[in-house]
């Protein structure tokens, strides 16, 4: 990707960095913040509102002329997961795009074999994907020797696993 593709994915990660730290903004604000076009801005945030990623929650009611319209990020418009492999346990914690916790719960295990792991995960996947439709991404955390570029974890001592590829899985 080159020129202006380039520099309008750019442009477009600022602006929802902006709204990730100021919570509620309005074009103008965003425009001035970010030395941006006015068209650029409303390029990328009616781009946003038609995808849901951002919502306009009203008039600003302190601003001096033409009332400004606040928009903010729609937290519940992307979920990621996190899978943290524990003895005996398997913790499962959801996060909205906010980063903001909406879910958080462990499954008891009752053994140490990977097999066991893997397997309530494809029970509970199905799920998560149900209740949560817009799934960005998986994060998963394992005590031990990790390579993440292969997805291999070497060895955990904690769980007494060796060689477990969590790609293939």
């Amino acid at each position: 990707m080159k020129g202006p593709a380039l520099l309008r994915e750019i442009n477009e990660k600022r602006v929802l960095a902006f709204l990730r730290s100021n919570i509620t903004s309005s074009r103008q604000e965003i425009t001035e913040s970010l030395n941006l076009s006015k068209n650029t801005v409303s390029l990328i945030i009616d781009k946003f509102l038609k995808k849901g990623i951002i919502k306009e929650i009203g008039l600003d009611p302190n601003g001096v002329g033409r009332p400004r319209m606040k928009i903010s990020i729609n937290p519940e418009a992307f979920f990621s997961v996190g899978l943290h492999f524990r003895h005996h346990s398997l913790e499962i914690v959801v996060t909205n795009f906010l980063g903001s916790i909406v879910e958080s719960y462990a499954l008891k295990l009752n053994t140490h074999a990977p097999e066991s792991y893997f397997n309530e995960i494809e029970k509970i996947w199905p799920e998560l994907e149900k209740k949560y439709r817009s799934i960005l991404g998986l994060g998963i955390a394992v005590p031990g020797l990790v390579d993440p570029d292969r997805g291999l974890l070497h060895y955990s001592s904690h769980l007494g696993w060796e060689n477990i590829d969590f790609y293939e899985r």
